[in-house]
């Protein structure tokens, strides 16, 4: 198996970003796995400081950095008591999504673990601010924390669409949390399902195409399950008819997964399941983690 060496975690300082950075500790602990903090410091936020202080600007920016920097070490600190574990830290100054991007390729990271910031993470993130542009920009993986975590993964739900994407974020999840149960959900829809309920067209010919539609969604969920690469992990796929978002947080609740895990990028190039509406209604309205897997070249 590959090993998770590396894990990254973005803070600022909030009581979410430290969910994220507990998160990601436990993480780190489990795999043996470096760990590094990040804390990113916006220009723009610097440059107010700087016009309002009478201060040399670069001593108010040294200031400001090694204040950011103790608060980190003493994050870094509570993570060797609880954990055991050491964790590097690092202050960027700059653009967040730039930043975490950057230094997570620079240092190789296998998984960014970002925190839900503040009451309106999640609509913020949907918005397009800071976490959004972190997993577009970024490569990722990337977990986005909102529980608090008081034990490992055991329940992960795994929705497919029988890309190499999501072959992908599968791969990963299985890779990443070895013990938890995986479950994989294909949602499929008719062809054309509005339109023929609005035409005219016969209950008896509706069900019909249902039941085609049905027919094919087993036997791509078959396919996709004989096709995966071996593993000793006993998994379970189901098909399910009906709205992809409302279905995915109902097979959540119903199964009482503590996680779920999404490619980044289907079928469509323009990362439909990150950025369209599938993913948006499933972080919006799920109450627990998420996992993105975004496309790689050999995906």
């Amino acid at each position: 198996m590959i090993r998770l060496k590396k894990i990254l975690a973005a803070t600022d300082f909030s009581p979410r970003a430290g969910i994220a950075i507990e998160r990601a500790a436990r993480i780190a602990r489990d795999w043996s796995a470096e760990l590094s903090l990040l804390h990113v410091m916006g220009r723009l936020p610097l440059e107010a400081i700087r016009r309002i202080l009478i201060e040399h600007p670069l001593a108010v920016e040294q200031r400001l950095v090694d204040a950011a920097r103790n608060d980190l070490e003493r994050l870094a600190a509570g993570i060797h008591a609880r954990h055991g574990i050491s964790a590097a830290f690092h202050v960027g100054i700059g653009a967040t999504p730039d930043e975490v991007a950057a230094y997570a390729q620079s240092t190789e990271c296998d998984l960014v673990v970002i925190g839900a910031h503040g009451e309106n993470f999640v609509q913020e993130l949907l918005l397009g601010t800071t976490a959004q542009k972190i997993v577009r920009e970024g490569r990722g993986p990337f977990l986005i924390v909102k529980r608090e975590p008081l034990g490992d993964y055991s329940r992960i739900l795994v929705p497919v669409d029988f890309s190499p994407t999501s072959q992908h974020a599968l791969e990963t999840a299985l890779r990443f949390f070895p013990a938890a149960e995986i479950r994989l959900l294909h949602v499929y829809e008719v062809p054309f399902e509005s339109k023929m309920r609005y035409s005219g067209v016969s209950e008896d010919a509706f069900l019909h195409y249902q039941d085609l539609a049905r027919r094919e969604a087993e036997a791509g969920m078959a396919d996709f399950l004989r096709n995966l690469p071996e593993t000793s992990r006993a998994l379970s796929g189901s098909v399910r008819h009906g709205y992809a978002p409302a279905v995915i947080l109902q097979c959540a609740q119903d199964f009482d997964v503590d996680l779920i895990a999404m490619g980044g990028q289907g079928r469509s190039e323009l990362s439909y399941m990150l950025l369209g509406s599938v993913a948006m209604h499933v972080i919006y309205e799920f109450g627990g983690d998420v996992l993105v897997v975004k496309a790689t070249a050999g995906h």
